[in-house]
């Protein structure tokens, strides 16, 4: 928790995301991502320039229900479903450049093609989330991400 709480007050900005907090037959819900929301919630009071925190959920409804006490916080709906998750992340980090919601999805297909290719289908197996492979998925991403916005402005 201690590790959490310093990462965070070195961050300007956090995301949560509140899905797996359904109670389910024979399971327990995790309340790990609703108690790290309380502790950036902390931050947001305290820091300046304040802390952002971005609350992602399936449905609005959820955390109305669980937490209504972030009345006023704004909750990005995902439907849980990977596509929904990148329209909320485009609704949420609204900038002067950015690519569209149409854009991110097409990246993240393109991304997800990619690391089919390069580290399921590899031999020996590559690990997503190892150094070197997640320094050549940021590569991909950010050409990508300029090719698509190039194609966008030539239109």
């Amino acid at each position: 928790m201690t590790r959490i709480f310093r990462l965070m007050r070195k961050c300007r900005y956090s995301l949560h995301d509140l899905s797996r907090i359904q109670l389910r037959r024979g399971r327990y819900p995790r309340f790990n991502m609703p108690f790290e929301l309380g502790l950036a919630t902390a931050l947001a009071f305290g820091r300046k320039p304040a802390h952002e925190r971005y609350v992602f959920a399936p449905r609005y409804r959820v955390v109305q229900q669980i937490a209504s006490d972030l009345g006023g916080v704004d909750v990005y709906e995902h439907h849980g479903r990977a596509r929904g998750v990148m329209i909320a992340l485009a609704n949420a980090f609204v900038r002067r450049r950015q690519p569209s919601a149409v854009d991110v999805v097409a990246i993240h297909r393109a991304l997800r093609e990619w690391v089919e290719i390069q580290c399921r289908r590899a031999r020996p197996q590559r690990r997503l989330f190892e150094p070197t492979s997640f320094r050549d998925v940021v590569f991909v991403a950010t050409a990508r991400v300029r090719r698509q916005s190039g194609e966008r402005t030539r239109t």
